[in-house]
């Protein structure tokens, strides 16, 4: 089904939020911002986030994320929520009370989307990341581009429908933002997919964080040991196992297409490994080596222009 009506929380009023208004089949769309300064400063970018206040789908609460849920509406096809990092102050939306909570103002077959830090998380307190949202959503998969990771589940299996996924990005009403955003096409689509539900279940490990025992508050000083992003990013690579045969209507001959562009992203990767590792030589030869794997894709594009 096409997500009719759709919950942002902690977006902002910018172009995440003008990119979920855009796509078809949205006929509702509620941004909940806690900043009022936030809200005030968006006209102002109104080039960037086309102006998506004035779209009469969409309306704005001045309000904390959790409280607008506690306080009802809905249903919702999607809530998604970009948080900032568990450590500086957001952990109890990191809990299983709020993806609970959340889950209680889907509609049946709705999914839930969050933000995945993987900077300044040690590797239990990812794991336990993980391992909190699926004891609430058990068909999690985790999503993993431009070095950002993202947890989409819900209570049903994720439909993986290539037709689906091409028809939804045609009708798109910002194909100039999805794809600079490396979003524009269905492979890209695949190619984000990183970790399956069972992948996340073996990568998840207890304790869950809740309001009670909020595990995910107290990371310090670990949170600022060196080598973190690189770690989690190590093991969503190393758990990742090709989701081809779980997607629907592929075009015949197309899976070694979409394995290339995958290799091509871990090649990419290694590449940022390396440069954050401060080995320039390193990091230009992984880089050269996904250019010969997968040159056309934009997000190889966009590190080998910088």
């Amino acid at each position: 089904p096409r997500p009719e009506s759709v919950l942002v929380i902690g977006f902002g009023v910018g172009v995440t939020t003008a990119t979920v208004a855009g796509a078809p089949g949205v006929e509702r769309l509620e941004v909940v911002e806690i900043a009022p300064e936030v809200a005030a400063m968006a006209p102002h970018f109104a080039a960037v986030n086309h102006d998506v206040l004035a779209d009469p789908r969409v309306t704005l609460a001045r309000n904390d994320g959790r409280n607008h849920l506690l306080l009802g509406g809905g249903p919702y096809d999607v809530i998604t929520c970009d948080p900032v990092h568990p450590l500086l102050g957001s952990a109890p939306l990191y809990s299983r009370d709020f993806f609970e909570l959340a889950r209680r103002r889907l509609a049946p077959g709705g999914l839930m989307c969050q933000y995945l830090p993987l900077h300044r998380m040690p590797e239990d307190a990812f794991s336990t990341a993980v391992a909190t949202f699926q004891s609430v959503f058990p068909e999690t998969w985790v999503l993993f581009g431009l070095g950002h990771a993202m947890l989409v589940g819900g209570e049903r299996p994720l439909e993986l429908d290539w037709r689906a996924w091409q028809e939804r990005l045609a009708g798109h009403r910002l194909r100039p933002d999805l794809e600079a955003s490396a979003l524009a096409t269905p492979a890209q689509v695949f190619a984000l997919l990183q970790l399956d539900p069972g992948a996340c279940r073996r990568l998840g490990a207890p304790p869950i964080s809740t309001d009670l025992h909020p595990v995910l508050e107290f990371l310090e000083p670990e949170a600022y040991a060196p080598g973190l992003w690189e770690t989690n990013a190590r093991r969503l690579v190393e758990a990742y196992r090709s989701p081809v045969d779980r997607v629907r209507n592929l075009p015949p001959g197309l899976a070694p297409q979409l394995e290339r562009l995958v290799a091509g992203k871990r090649l990419l990767l290694f590449s940022l490994l390396e440069r954050a590792a401060g080995r320039s030589d390193g990091a230009r030869r992984w880089l050269d080596a996904a250019l010969e794997v997968a040159g056309d894709d934009p997000e190889v594009q966009l590190y080998a222009a910088q």
